[in-house]
Formats: C-alpha cells, sequence, structure tokens
C-alpha cells in the first residue's frame, strides 16, 4: 500500500466513527465467553458433562485466541485490519445464534469455537489498529476499548442467570442474545471497511524511506526481553481470568451462597476492572517508572484474594472478590502497554500476536488443570493454593514487562 493510500486510510476513519468502532468491537469480545460460566452447572446437565469436559469448555476462549490469533497478522497483511475484523464478527454472531441449540456437548463446544473467532482476532488487531488509525487519539481509543471489554464481560456475567429465567428453562435463550452485540459491531465494521481499504499493518506509522531501511535492522519480536515478560504477566493474568469466570459462581456457590448472588459477584470481576481500564491508560502516560510497583500490588492482592477464599470461604466474599478484581487490573495494564511499549504499527501488530496467543496459550491450562484437579480430588482446596502462586508470579513478570523502554529500540540491531 502506498503512503497516499496509508494516509486516505487513517484520514477516513474519523474519531467518533473510530470511537463507536472500537466501543461496539469491545462489547463482543467477552459477553459470549463469561456468559457461559453462571449457566455452567445447567449445561453440564443438559449434556451430563463432567468436571473435566466443562474445564475444556471453559479453557476454549483461551485456546481458540492462541490458535485463531496466530493467524490474524498473516491475515490482516493480505486482507487488512478492517476487513478480517469484520468478518471475524460476523461469524462470531453466528456462532453465539446457533452455538445453544446444539444437539451435544462436543457441538456446543465447536459452535464455541466459531463464537470466538470474531474476538480471537479482535484481541490482537485491535491494538495494532488503533496504533495506525490514531490520529493523535490513542489513550481514547485504547480506553474506550480496555474498559468497556470489561463491561461486556461484566453484562455477560450478571445477566446470564437473569436471562435464562427463574427456573433455568431459558439458558439457550440466555446464551442466544449475546449475538445481538456481534450484528450491531459487524454492522459497523462493515462501514469503516468500506472506508478504509486495505489497512494492512505492514503501514506503520514510520516514514516511506525508514519504514524500508529499518525493516532489515530489526531482530525477531521473541528478542525483547520486555516482550517476553508481557507475555508470561499476559498469560498467567487470563490464566486467573477464565479460571474465575468458569469457576468462581460454583466456589461461591459450594460455600452456601446463592446462585444468583455468585453470578453478581462473578459480574464484580469485571465490574471492578472497568476502573482499571479508565485509569491505567492515563496511569501509563503520566507515572513513567512508578508504573512496575503497581503490577507487584495487583499480584499481592490476587493472592489474598486467593487466600481468602481458601481460608474463609463462606464470609467476606465481597472483598475476595474486590481483590482478585483489583488484582485483574493487570489486564488492562498490559493491553495498554502493547501500543505504548511499541513505537511502530508493525511492531505492535508483532507484539500482540506474540503476547495474546501465547499468552492464552499458558492461559488455557488454568480452566483445564482447575477442572482436572476438582474432579480427581474432590476438594477446592489445592486449586485455589495453585492460583495463589499464579497470582504472585503475575506480578513478577508484569513487573518486568512494565519498565519504560521502547520494544523497537531492544531489536534494533546495531552497526547497520
Amino acid at each position: 500500500m502506498t503512503a497516499q493510500q496509508k494516509t486516505y486510510s487513517r484520514a477516513a476513519v474519523s474519531t467518533s466513527l473510530a470511537f463507536v468502532g472500537i466501543l461496539a468491537m469491545s462489547l463482543t469480545m467477552r459477553s459470549g465467553a463469561t456468559s457461559t460460566g453462571p449457566l455452567l452447572s445447567t449445561i453440564s446437565q443438559a449434556y451430563s458433562a463432567r468436571e473435566g469436559a466443562l474445564g475444556v469448555l471453559s479453557a476454549l476462549p483461551c485456546l481458540v485466541f492462541a490458535g485463531v490469533g496466530l493467524l490474524a497478522v498473516p491475515l490482516s497483511k493480505r486482507w487488512g485490519m478492517s476487513a478480517v475484523l469484520t468478518t471475524g464478527t460476523a461469524l462470531s454472531g453466528l456462532g453465539l445464534l446457533v452455538r445453544p441449540w446444539a444437539g451435544n456437548f462436543t457441538l456446543f463446544c465447536l459452535l464455541s469455537v466459531v463464537a470466538l473467532i470474531g474476538p480471537a482476532l479482535a484481541n490482537v488487531l485491535v491494538p495494532a489498529w488503533i496504533k495506525f488509525h490514531e490520529a493523535g487519539r490513542r489513550t481514547l481509543l485504547v480506553t474506550t476499548y480496555g474498559t468497556v471489554l470489561l463491561i461486556g464481560g461484566a453484562a455477560g456475567s450478571a445477566f446470564a442467570v437473569p436471562l435464562s429465567g427463574h427456573d433455568g428453562q431459558l439458558w439457550r435463550s440466555s446464551l442466544a442474545s449475546w449475538a445481538i452485540f456481534a450484528v450491531i459491531a459487524g454492522a459497523i465494521w462493515i462501514k469503516i471497511s468500506g472506508l478504509v481499504r486495505r489497512d494492512s499493518p505492514d503501514g506503520g506509522t514510520r516514514s516511506a524511506e525508514t519504514s524500508s531501511s529499518n525493516a532489515t535492522k530489526r531482530r525477531p519480536i521473541y528478542h525483547s526481553r520486555t516482550a517476553i515478560a508481557l507475555v508470561l504477566g499476559f498469560g498467567l493474568q487470563a490464566l486467573n481470568a477464565y479460571v474465575q469466570f468458569a469457576f468462581l459462581p460454583q466456589i461461591l456457590m459450594n460455600a452456601g451462597y446463592s446462585a444468583g448472588f455468585a453470578s453478581i459477584m462473578t459480574a464484580l470481576v469485571n465490574l471492578w476492572a472497568v476502573l482499571g481500564g479508565l485509569v491505567i491508560p492515563f496511569m501509563i502516560d503520566h507515572m513513567g517508572t512508578h508504573i512496575p510497583w503497581l503490577s507487584i500490588i495487583f499480584g499481592l492482592l490476587t493472592f489474598v484474594g486467593w487466600i481468602g477464599l481458601v481460608l474463609v470461604p463462606g464470609s467476606f466474599a465481597f472483598l475476595w472478590v474486590s481483590l482478585l478484581a483489583i488484582g485483574g487490573f493487570t489486564f488492562p495494564l498490559i493491553i495498554a502497554l502493547i501500543p505504548a511499549r511499541s513505537r511502530d504499527a508493525a511492531v505492535t501488530a508483532e507484539l500482540s500476536a506474540l503476547v495474546q496467543p501465547i499468552g492464552y496459550v499458558i492461559a488455557a491450562l488454568g480452566p483445564i488443570g482447575f477442572g482436572i484437579l476438582l474432579q480427581f480430588l474432590g476438594s477446592e482446596t489445592i486449586p485455589l493454593l495453585a492460583m495463589a502462586v499464579t497470582g504472585l508470579l503475575m506480578g513478577v513478570t508484569t513487573y518486568v514487562g512494565s519498565g519504560t523502554g521502547i520494544i523497537d529500540d531492544e531489536l534494533a540491531v546495531l552497526g547497520k
């Protein structure tokens, strides 16, 4: 794509259209996944699925985000980021709509994969899309993305049980209702795709002459210490998040709380994180060298939250869930660091394509491992203690990845 075409693509997307597009996309990215957690026992009864199988279902978002995420950058280089995001959203809407009426558990899982394609592509491409089309509005769009993504996830958890009816018989309609957000997002992104033509991340933010010369002077993204630390931090945070989405309702119900209360507490994880999505991008812009210490604090809070559920699960549920939620601020922190710690849109895309797919492979171990341990041990104590350890590791790795360095500079080959 020529420099003239790149300029046209950026100019074609106004701030208002970019805002609405990111807003709509963000609403679709977690609601379809988080809505299954509060209904997991109902789904289990409907398909006679055991804990291990439910752990696999709960890990599907991580596995799909990893596998499909690896394809995101190659696809966007061929077809453009906006076109790929539009197609992925359409597929997700179809999967969400059809999935609840699957005839067996295997088909339910396969349709869940289809429903997760759009979010998997968006995980990788939205940060790069923002970098490419930012026009001085990166903080606004990153904040919108990180915040609304969490609101969508909270809505999925909070409304799953109420939408299923007082007796749970409407659980299929409850799950299918989230397709409406994908339909709305798809319509908006069709408009964006028509305006920007092929917005490949190859375009970057560099000048034409710098782009061509520096492309041969950069080592692969995995040579960056910061990038690897962000991979590990993201993976451990996502591992914690998806265990919470899947098993926190059951953990709280086993402790004596009602299903409705457990559903609300699970939604609270995302609602608390909305605050993180709002403030973290601005903190990165203004706190500088103090940012890494936030990572340690978030890791310690996650540790204490899990330990609280081990020691006094029947009391102070709001406190333990709130600590886990604030520890989850690590997610918007890392999402905001992806464009903040990279200078060029091509590096941003490569970093996102490294951090999120590999991070979600790590994350998939959480629900699968947690479900298997529950099935064979019959007790939550050891799985919860293991989760507490992952919280500490999350804090340490994110501390390393949240320094003030720029990944482009770490990858630069000197003397050429």
